[in-house]
């Protein structure tokens, strides 16, 4: 299962360029070892998600996929400059075999999302009959983004939005050198080099 990929108790608002930054000193650090909170991504996998952030993907949820007890996707979600969300999400949809999405501020209510399907499947329990964690595919009002950019320690007024990288395979692990993680790292470092 998935928990966030930054402690989320009073981070300092900071301008977005500065959030990633802290984000990725956060993960280097040792933090989400630390947080109980925090993602239980793989220590092999925290360089990977430290330099995402260092890159302007700033990473609030993830997941690394792996095939047991559970049977995971991997999956990674956060901010990212609104100028750079579409060519991102056409050049990676259209590279890899990955998919993105954007999810966009809008006039629906989040406790009532429209929904494909339910939602984007990303762990499926095997014992104890059929189930499903789904992450929600929906746009959020705007009330609420600006309630994630504070949650998450950005200042309102950034023209950011959210995307969601995940692999449609079930059970495929990303790792240090191959799979969803290293992917979107490629990409982003193509579109913001630092």
């Amino acid at each position: 299962m998935s928990t966030p990929d930054v402690a989320r108790e009073e981070l300092k608002i900071l301008p977005f360029p500065e959030r990633c930054i802290q984000n990725a000193v956060f993960i280097r650090s040792g933090g989400l070892v630390e947080d109980e909170n925090a993602s239980q991504i793989a220590t092999d996998l925290h360089e990977t998600l430290a330099q995402m952030n260092e890159s302007g993907f700033a990473t609030f949820d993830s997941q690394e996929g792996h095939d047991t007890p559970d049977t995971e996707r991997a999956y990674v979600t956060g901010f990212v400059p609104a100028g750079i969300a579409r060519a991102f999400i056409e050049r990676f949809n259209c590279s890899t075999d990955f998919v993105a999405c954007i999810h966009l501020p809008c006039d629906v209510s989040p406790s009532s999302p429209f929904t494909y399907g339910g939602g984007i499947p990303a762990t499926r329990e095997r014992f104890g009959g059929p189930s499903c964690t789904r992450l929600p595919f929906y746009g959020y009002t705007q009330s609420h983004y600006m309630s994630l950019k504070k949650i998450n320690g950005i200042e309102s007024g950034e023209d950011i939005v959210i995307i969601e990288c995940f692999d449609p395979v079930w059970g495929r692990r990303t790792t240090g050198t191959y799979g969803l993680f290293p992917a979107v790292l490629q990409f982003l470092k193509e579109l913001l080099p630092v």
